[in-house]
Parts: C-alpha cells; sequence; structure tokens
C-alpha cells in the first residue's frame, strides 16, 4: 500500500497538458490555471548579443545574454596577452607589465562605484588540479543583488610548446598567454551601468542601435512534461499578445534512449493513438489519417545507402485555417546499417513543410 500512495502522491503534480485542454488563442491566464506545470522556456527566448570592445585599454570581445526581455548578463573576454610562465619568471614582457597594470586601474575603478570588493586576490596565483589554468588575479564585488567577477587566467604551461626555442606569435619563446574575464550578472539594481544589466530589449536597442539587429523579438514561450514522463518529451508553447499561437509536443524514444525499436514504436504509436482520440473529440473526424498502421513494427526497408527514413504514423486536421498534424517518424540505418533507429512522435501547430513526418 505504501508504494500505491507514494506514486499517486508524486505523479499528479508532473501531469502535464492533455492535446484536448490546449486550444489555439486560448489566454496565457488560463492556460497556467489549466497546466500549473508549465515554466517560461528561457532558452528559447535567448538572445546572445556580441561586439568588439575595450575594458580599461584592454581589447577583446564583449557577450550580452538577452533573456526573454530583459539584459540579463554581461561579459568580456580580453585578447591574450604574453607573459611569464611557471618556473620561468624572466620570460616577462612590457606587454604583460602594462596589461596587468590597466586591470589594476580597472579594479580600482569598480572598487569606487561599487564598494570594497568581497574579494581580492592580486598574487602569484590560484592552482587547482581541477582546472588547466591558474588565476592571477581574481577581485569580485557584490552591489545591491548584482555580482562582478574580474579574473585574470594563465594555462599551468603552455598547450603548444615551441620547437628549437623559436617565438610563439607574440615574439616570445618562453611565454604564457593571459586573459582578462570580466563576467556580471543579476537584476541590475546596482550594476545597470556601465554594463547594461536590467535593460529592457527596447532601452538596450536605444542605448546601442548597432547591435539591435542580434535582439531578436521571441514569442512568450512555455514549456511542460508530457504523459511518457521522458527526458526529451515536453510540449512547448508560443504565446503573443497573451492568446496561444502555435504549440508542439516532441519525443523521442529508441535504443539510444533505453528502449529497443519494437518496444519504442508499440509505446509512440499508443500515445500517439491517445492524441489523435483527444484531437477528434475536440476538432472532429480528421482531415486525413495514415490507414493500415500495424501494431507491431513493419520490417526495416533501407534505401540504395543503407538509410531508412519513414512516416510510421500521420493524422492532421484543419484548425481555423492552419494544420494540426501528430506523426511518428522513424529514421535508421547509416554506414554498415549499424545506426539504430530513432523514432520521433510529433504534435505541432501550425504545421510547417519544413517540420519531421512530413
Amino acid at each position: 500500500m505504501k508504494t500505491i500512495f507514494l506514486f499517486f502522491l508524486v505523479f499528479p503534480l508532473a501531469l502535464p497538458a492533455q492535446l484536448s485542454k490546449i486550444k489555439p488563442g486560448m489566454k496565457l491566464d488560463d492556460a497556467r490555471k489549466q497546466f500549473p506545470g508549465m515554466k517560461p522556456d528561457y532558452t528559447g527566448m535567448t538572445s546572445w548579443v556580441y561586439k568588439k570592445d575595450t575594458i580599461g585599454m584592454i581589447a577583446g570581445k564583449a557577450t550580452y545574454k538577452v533573456m526573454r526581455d530583459t539584459v540579463r548578463s554581461y561579459n568580456f573576454l580580453g585578447d591574450e596577452v604574453p607573459g611569464p610562465c611557471p618556473g620561468n619568471a624572466g620570460a616577462d614582457t612590457a606587454d604583460y607589465s602594462s596589461f596587468m597594470q590597466n586591470v589594476r586601474r580597472q579594479a580600482a575603478f569598480y572598487t569606487k562605484i561599487f564598494g570594497k570588493p568581497v574579494l581580492s586576490m592580486d598574487g602569484p596565483g590560484i592552482t587547482s588540479s581541477e582546472l588547466n589554468y591558474d588565476v592571477v588575479f581574481d577581485f569580485r564585488w557584490k552591489f545591491n543583488g548584482d555580482e562582478l567577477t574580474m579574473q585574470v587566467t594563465r594555462p599551468k604551461e603552455r598547450t603548444k610548446p615551441q620547437v628549437n626555442g623559436a617565438a610563439d606569435v607574440h615574439g616570445c619563446a618562453q611565454c604564457c598567454n593571459y586573459t582578462l574575464e570580466i563576467d556580471v550578472k543579476g537584476n541590475g539594481t546596482g550594476m545597470k551601468n556601465p554594463f547594461c544589466l536590467g535593460m529592457t530589449k527596447n532601452e538596450f536597442k536605444k542605448a546601442h542601435p548597432e547591435m539591435s539587429l542580434q535582439v531578436n523579438d521571441y514569442p512568450d514561450k512555455w514549456i511542460m512534461p508530457d504523459t511518457l514522463l521522458t527526458k526529451d518529451g515536453l510540449w512547448r508553447m508560443d504565446f503573443e499578445d497573451g492568446k496561444l499561437v502555435a504549440f508542439n509536443l516532441s519525443i523521442y524514444d529508441g535504443k539510444i534512449y533505453g528502449t529497443d525499436a519494437d518496444a519504442a514504436y508499440a509505446r509512440l504509436l499508443g500515445r500517439a493513438k491517445e492524441l489523435t482520440k483527444e484531437a477528434k473529440k475536440k476538432y472532429g473526424k480528421a482531415d486525413s489519417l495514415m490507414t493500415d498502421v500495424p501494431d507491431k513494427r513493419p520490417p526495416v526497408v533501407t534505401d540504395s545507402h543503407g538509410l531508412m527514413d519513414r512516416t510510421d504514423y500521420k493524422a492532421s486536421w484543419n484548425v481555423d485555417g492552419k494544420v494540426l498534424v501528430i506523426c511518428i517518424n522513424e529514421r535508421a540505418g547509416g554506414m554498415g546499417g549499424g545506426r539504430e533507429p530513432v523514432f520521433n512522435l510529433l504534435v505541432t501547430y501550425p504545421f510547417k513543410e519544413d517540420h519531421a513526418g512530413r
């Protein structure tokens, strides 16, 4: 009895959407009430914005992370600068000395803005057997919930030993390359300037018109698990102006996902038929339905290259002038016919010809 009780205690928390409850045009607030397991799909609403930048006379590349509608992080990775390697301190160079002076000036500038750092290390370096580099400078600040990390690192040893003492591109035969990295994250309550942290995407585009084309306008994306509870079985929903405009379910299965081909076929076919029944109740008889679909997986038939790409199941409906499709696609084969079959159960609205299962 304990086992049964625990099962029913945990499982409802993960219960996802049923197709019969999903309706194009439904409001986001209504969907969240219907499906309390929904979560924002931040990965699908993230733009990575790049530009060449200079901090404290140190050249490099800046990366802004614009997530949903807000700038959430800033990263600066400086160009490599040659300097002394462990055990060869005499390889010091003028470029390295100037580089470290600029790093320290920049740290002093941040201290003036954000106060005393919570960590300040400027010395021989932090070594760790778990890292392939040494940290030779490490300053960190926290200010009103935002965090800034400023580090200079170098490899533990030269990754490309020199032949006959020949100089590398920097003109130094026994140098290690040093890199400055600055990482800033938070909500922008403390470090909006000079990192744009917490800016809305429209504020960011106005402040940096040269980067505006890299900032994408995404629908409001949400995700939730499917009843099969597979690792890759997720419903994805897109909302625009607070209303559902697109949704899909994609489930992969097969031996590489822990299920042999015959069992994967049977399991996904059963789920596809469940979904078809739900769609039929909501939208009526399918406009197109693959007939004579066997309960057991058909034999593999490959082309002249040993490949197979076939649709095992497909049903479609016209919904508000757009097409809803439920299908199972199976791919197999390869060099020597050794590639294991991979199955994909796909529910998609609106269906486009570049989707799987066409």
